[in-house]
């Protein structure tokens, strides 16, 4: 029994067993020698843990799982040999438990899992369901994204360990020869004799009597119940025997691997016509109607002359050299990963965005489906009656989603201020009628039901409050990003409405959520342009009905007042971590490609130095680094750390005496510094993207932001290339010296317990009887220094609320691009 630092309800059970090789008749291991030491008589086959590591993580209908969650125990199971020696293994199961199946059912679970072993044991090894393993197994490997060199070399070193020297690239893949004897002596090694119970869950706390040495984690060890091995020997109850079942053969692995060839798309066309100064349709649209119908009415790009430029030394000269090319024709070579998605179909509600891939060549597609409406978060409650929803339908695909997502086809999807989004990814052959299935899911709440309701609830419940367990530094990002922008809400706000959720209401979002909401649809890879357009057909049947389109509001930034100071301060919410962590952070402007260009050579230049001063010099933590990025459209740069041995305010002044000396630095870079600064940065820039997932995530970013900036990468390079010494100084001058015009500085810390008693002293006390769950505002206002005053004007902040009801905001992305 083991009393776990965060909320964790798990059991796992342990069989200590014999050891795995990858040939069990030939006793080999590594470069094909026996092992030195002990030689056992018996060894388990990488064949044989794959095959009952399968098995066990079922969660298709009749599985372990599926029985558990019926029964609202467990929420997930998994199975695998999670350490191997050369005398002996480990196969570990892990069951994920509900609270009530970690406080009432452990014998019950325990028994569960007894009972499928004795079913698996009675069926015999399956020679099918290896075989199917095994072609699966196959076809990951044929088509497995290209690995890093360095990566590649380092883990197939590790492997001669442990395979032939013949099979290092494949064996980790590619499954061995059925060997009956192997699994079946594997299964009959899985006994309650021979298995380690933990049993992890906060309930056990005082009532433990041990004490592990490193981490102070609570914990006792004794016999396994007699009565539970007992009734495990009596056989499982009718109940479980009902249910428990073994596999079906899977109909989703995939059977051709045909590629599409490349076909040129029409240009823009819309039901009823399109004209070329705009269309009260596009207008309609939520979107960047100016942007649209740019990208639509437009068939040409900007695009380097050298787009493959690794043999050209002078980095300048490549990103300065640009030419427009047709971006509804196939480009040469590998030149076609930098073409850009075309806008095919503008409904009345909905957009089509299609990228055939012609350089990997691989049988893959990936659809995203973006949903745009506010109504998916326009409140703290709204947002977590999403979330409840989403997440039930999540548990209710679990089963029957189990043989898509073994195959190759998979799905994910998430929620953001505006909309919600499902991407839908796999091999092609199946990609249309899995899409069909997956969008048709999340419209069906018939498996909505009320002891599921309660278990999603749990988790939702124990999910958030977790979150108070995170990183100093974690907590201090998600708070400067709350306070940087209006529609975001925090765990705590969330936490306040989920108790009084019902079921009924979480039935009836079905219909509100998804009223009015704009469709955007973008298929990549091997797909035609046929097919992304039965996709989208297939969105809109089950999304697009409702054409009075809903109203998305674009979340803002706020626009900060230059030469104020705004500082937000709270403590730490777990009161044993001993970290305190701070944020100082600077905002620019709008991004630009020549605001872009400065933030990352400037991010690039102060890397090394910010490290080495404030870690190496000073100690004040591990983490510590400095890096620029955007919220909405407005660029921001920040330097952070988390220390274990100063408080917010400390760090933040020393992080003000780095920015000053940086100044001198900035000011002394010479002209060679500065050049090879610049051939870096657009040497990184230009990198072509080396798979799939990275092309199309780069794309994908582009048409969800609301921007479609496809050629941001090669206009941000551009800039880089026309910057000189001096700009990049009057740059740095504008937004960073304490006596900058445009100095717009945020403060976000998060302050430890024992920091924050060392600061306030006798006065702790008294300070946390009102601070405990907001900043601590002006009760830093005299722990300020005289020097840190004099940086601008200092706004302390208790509440988020505080900043966003008295702060001006910058207009949407489309209002700033436009």
């Amino acid at each position: 029994d083991i009393v776990p630092i965060r909320d964790i309800r798990s059991i796992n059970i342990l069989f200590p067993t014999y050891p795995v090789t990858y040939d069990r008749k030939s006793n080999v291991r590594g470069n094909g020698s026996k092992p030195k030491g002990r030689n056992p008589k018996v060894w388990h086959t990488y064949g044989a843990s794959s095959y009952m590591a399968h098995m066990m993580s079922r969660e298709d209908p009749g599985s372990i799982l599926s029985y558990l969650r019926k029964r609202q125990w467990a929420n997930s199971v998994s199975a695998s040999t999670s350490s191997s020696f050369s005398d002996f293994s480990v196969f570990s199961i892990t069951i994920a438990c509900t609270d009530t199946g970690i406080t009432e059912h452990v014998s019950d679970i325990v028994e569960s899992v007894f009972a499928y072993l004795n079913i698996i044991r009675d069926a015999g090894a399956l020679k099918w369901y290896f075989d199917e393993i095994s072609a699966l197994s196959a076809i990951k490997f044929r088509f497995k994204s290209d690995e890093h060199p360095f990566s590649c070399a380092t883990i197939r070193a590790s492997r001669l360990h442990d395979y032939p020297i013949n099979k290092i690239l494949s064996a980790s893949w590619i499954e061995p020869s059925f060997d009956q004897e192997a699994i079946e002596t594997m299964i009959d090694a899985l006994t309650p004799e021979k298995c380690l119970l933990i049993v992890m869950h906060k309930s056990f706390d005082g009532k433990v009597d041990l004490q592990e040495r490193w981490y102070n984690a609570s914990y006792s060890v004794r016999d396994l119940d007699a009565r539970l091995i007992e009734s495990i020997a009596k056989g499982p109850n009718k109940e479980a025997l009902d249910h428990l079942k073994m596999p079906v053969p899977n109909q989703f692995i995939p059977e051709s691997f045909d590629l599409l060839p490349f076909e040129k798309p029409e240009a823009l066309r819309m039901k009823g016509g399109l004209k070329k100064n705009g269309t009260d349709k596009m207008n309609k649209l939520q979107y960047h109607s100016t942007l649209v119908r740019k990208a639509g009415l437009n068939d040409r790009t900007i695009a380097l002359t050298d787009l493959c430029h690794t043999h050209i030394e002078d980095k300048r000269k490549v990103a300065l050299a640009t030419v427009e090319k047709n971006l509804l024709e196939q480009w040469e070579g590998k030149d076609d990963v930098w073409r850009p998605p075309a806008l095919i179909q503008a409904n009345d509600n909905s957009l089509l965005w299609i990228k055939q891939d012609t350089t990997f060549l691989r049988p893959e597609t990936t659809v995203r489906l973006l949903l745009k409406s506010s109504r998916f978060s326009e409140s703290p409650l709204q947002h977590l009656k999403t979330l409840l929803y989403i997440n039930l339908i999540d548990d209710c695909l679990s089963e029957s989603n189990y043989p898509a997502a073994v195959s190759g086809l998979n799905y994910t999807r998430g929620i953001d201020s505006c909309g919600f989004g499902i991407t839908v990814l796999g091999y092609s052959d199946k990609i249309e009628r899995y899409f069909e299935f997956i969008v048709s899911s999340f419209r069906d709440t018939s498996g909505f039901e009320e002891g599921l309701f309660n278990r999603i609830k749990e988790n939702v419940s124990k999910s958030l409050s977790n979150e108070r367990k995170n990183s100093p530094l974690s907590h201090a990002q998600k708070k400067l990003y709350h306070i940087c922008q209006n529609n975001i809400w925090t765990a705590e706000e969330k936490l306040a409405h989920l108790e009084n959720i019902t079921l009924q209401e979480i039935k009836d979002q079905e219909q509100y959520i998804f009223a009015g909401a704009q469709l955007e649809l973008f298929a990549y890879g091997n797909v035609s342009i046929q097919q992304s357009q039965q996709l989208l057909q297939t969105a809109e049947s089950y999304f697009g009905c409702d054409r009075s389109g809903s109203e998305v509001s674009f979340p803002r930034t706020a626009n900060f007042d230059a030469r104020k100071q705004y500082i937000y301060v709270e403590h730490c919410q777990d009161h044993e971590n001993p970290n305190s962590a701070v944020i100082v952070s600077f905002q620019l402007e709008p991004v630009s490609p020549p605001l872009q260009a400065f933030c990352a050579i400037l991010e690039q230049f102060s890397h090394e130095i910010f490290f080495h001063q404030l870690r190496t010099n000073e100690q004040l933590g591990y983490i510590c680094y400095a890096s620029h990025y955007s919220i909405n459209g407005i660029l921001h740069f920040k330097f952070c750390i988390q220390s274990n041995s100063k408080d917010p305010i400390y760090m933040n002044d020393r992080i003000e005496q780095f920015i000053h000396s940086w100044g001198d630095r900035v000011d002394s870079l010479d002209e060679t510094q500065f050049e090879n600064l610049i051939h870096s940065f657009i040497n990184n820039t230009l990198q072509e993207k080396r798979n799939m997932q990275s092309e199309e995530g780069y794309w994908y970013a582009s048409i969800e932001n609301g921007l479609y900036d496809f050629t941001f990468r090669i206009e941000t390079a551009h800039a880089a290339a026309g910057l000189t010494l001096e700009d990049f100084r009057e740059l740095y001058h504008q937004y960073f010296p304490w006596a900058a015009p445009n100095r717009k500085k945020i403060v976000v810390g998060t302050m430890a317990k024992n920091h924050a008693i060392q600061l306030f002293g006798e006065d702790y006390d008294e300070i946390m009887e009102n601070k405990e769950s907001e900043g601590f505002g002006s009760v830093l206002d005299g722990y300020l220094s005289s020097e840190a005053r004099e940086h601008g004007e200092v706004v302390h902040v208790s509440t988020i609320q505080d900043v966003l009801s008295s702060t001006q905001f910058y207009p949407p992305n489309k209002e700033l691009i436009q």
